[in-house]
């Protein structure tokens, strides 16, 4: 029997290839749930009704996204703080959003201080979370604002009814809430009334690294125009807290590009990658035997 040369196993060649790919894949950001409005072709009527408002012609193709299975037909829990006034496809009220597909209609419009909760309760997902959107404040008052709010389904979707809250202002200042009480927060640029400008909030624990809802800690993390702003600590959020909602003053504020994604935690990437080393190592290159 005649030994042959040494040969490296495929499955060890394709696995040192693939790993780089695994391990970008393990690190970016997982999208829960996002809502881009696009390709609406009516307008819900007001007051909106619980099949209407932000839930009104929600199963457009292209429309909602994300790993999350939400109820059918119910992505929104419609606040009605006062008035349900939760419009979907008006053409006449709000500019289009030109940092999406400047479409006039194509987002959400909450005025008299209607209110809307994204049907899903994120205090479950591990990690950080990220909501990001693009808002417009549509008042000559530049301390008119419009709010994101954190708390738990059973709560009036309102800012000073909420677990947690920010306001931002049409003139860039920002006013966070915890449990009502309210904070002046960190001031950002004023591009004018009635603009569309993006915003994003980090929620974590207090090192920044784990989830808000864990009992470490929970920290707010706010950004506007890609800029960020400040940090806040809210207190502690606990499990059943984590519903995020939108709502306005007396005046008229958009919303639209919603986006909500999970950030993985630090620990995630490095236990990838060691499972795949340790893979690697048991891998051995074994001889070939022939006549």
């Amino acid at each position: 029997m005649k030994k042959q040369p040494f040969r490296t196993g495929t499955a060890l060649v394709f696995i040192a290839a693939s790993l780089p790919l695994l391990v970008q894949t393990a690190s970016a950001q997982v999208t829960l749930f996002s809502d881009n409005f696009n390709g609406i072709t009516g307008q819900s009527g007001y007051p909106a009704t619980a099949a209407t408002g932000a839930n009104y012609e929600l199963g457009i193709p292209g429309r909602i996204g994300g790993t999350l299975s939400l109820p059918a037909g119910a992505a929104y829990i419609n606040g009605f703080y006062t008035d349900g006034n939760e419009q979907l496809g008006n053409p006449n009220t709000l500019p289009g959003d030109n940092l999406d597909n400047g479409v006039v209609g194509d987002n959400l419009l909450l005025a008299n201080q209607a209110s809307v909760w994204i049907n899903n309760d994120f205090s479950t997902i591990n990690g950080p979370l990220s909501l990001s959107f693009n808002g417009l404040v549509d008042s000559g008052d530049p301390t008119d604002w419009l709010a994101v709010l954190i708390g738990n389904s059973s709560q009036t979707p309102w800012v000073l009814n909420t677990s947690s809250a920010i306001l931002f202002r049409a003139n860039g200042g920002t006013q966070y809430f915890v449990n009502g009480a309210g904070t002046d927060g960190a001031t950002g640029a004023a591009p004018g009334a009635n603009v569309w400008q993006s915003y994003q909030l980090v929620l974590s624990d207090a090192a920044g690294t784990g989830s808000a809802f864990d009992g470490n800690g929970s920290l707010l993390t706010y950004y506007a125009n890609g800029i960020k702003l400040g940090s806040a600590s809210i207190g502690q959020l606990t499990a059943g807290q984590g519903y995020l909602g939108f709502d306005s003053p007396g005046q008229i504020v958009g919303i639209d590009d919603i986006l909500v994604q999970q950030i993985p935690e630090p620990g995630t990437c490095a236990l990838l990658g060691g499972g795949l080393a340790l893979s690697l190592i048991g891998l051995r290159r074994k001889p070939v035997s022939g006549n």
